[in-house]
């Protein structure tokens, strides 16, 4: 995979990635505190969002096209993270 050229379907999957980690990680009473600035927990959220989503595969018939059918896949992420 190139850096520099992706294609959508590829940033809804880290998207997808990304909130998962985010919620999980949130609740993580350490993450949670005001102790680490927010900047350090976004960029931690996002270097471990991107090593964990090498490891997902991407389903192009599952991408969305537009932003209001992307909402429910969020949802989900939300739920999945949250429990």
């Amino acid at each position: 995979m190139n850096i520099l050229q992706f294609n959508p379907a590829e940033l809804f999957s880290f998207l997808l990635v990304f909130i998962r980690v985010s919620i999980i990680l949130a609740a993580v009473p350490i993450f949670g505190s005001r102790l680490i600035p927010v900047q350090i927990r976004v960029a931690l959220f996002i270097a471990i969002s991107f090593f964990l989503w090498q490891s997902v595969t991407v389903d192009i018939s599952v991408i969305p096209a537009t932003f209001i059918e992307f909402v429910p896949l969020i949802l989900m992420e939300l739920v999945i993270g949250i429990s």
